[in-house]
């Protein structure tokens, strides 16, 4: 859990650090990410909301924009065209989403 708070781009510096430690012999049991993600979320009682947001930043998909797939603002599409396009419209991936902690 220490290891994980301290890291600045977590995800990726958590999966090489974890990587490095199963490689090791000394090491026999070290927590995937999702492991220590947890633990956090125990921990602390707070966990993130990822929200979806447009490409261009303009808004986040949420209250009133929630069920829009283009925002209103830039009419850029929510979900990425390729990855849309490439699973014949089935895979909906945003392009970018967002965190918020709610405190109360």
């Amino acid at each position: 859990v220490k290891l994980y708070l301290k890291l600045s781009h977590a995800k990726k510096d958590y999966e090489a650090v974890h990587k490095v430690l199963m490689e090791s012999k000394d090491i026999e049991d070290f927590p995937m990410l999702y492991q220590a993600k947890q633990a956090v979320k125990q921990l602390s009682g707070i966990s993130g909301m990822m929200h979806d947001m447009c490409f261009n930043l303009c808004i986040g998909f949420t209250g009133q924009f929630v069920h829009l797939e283009s925002c209103p603002i830039c009419g850029s599409s929510l979900y990425d065209q390729l990855i849309l396009m490439q699973s014949s419209g089935k895979k909906k991936v945003t392009h970018k989403q967002f965190l918020t902690v709610p405190i109360s």
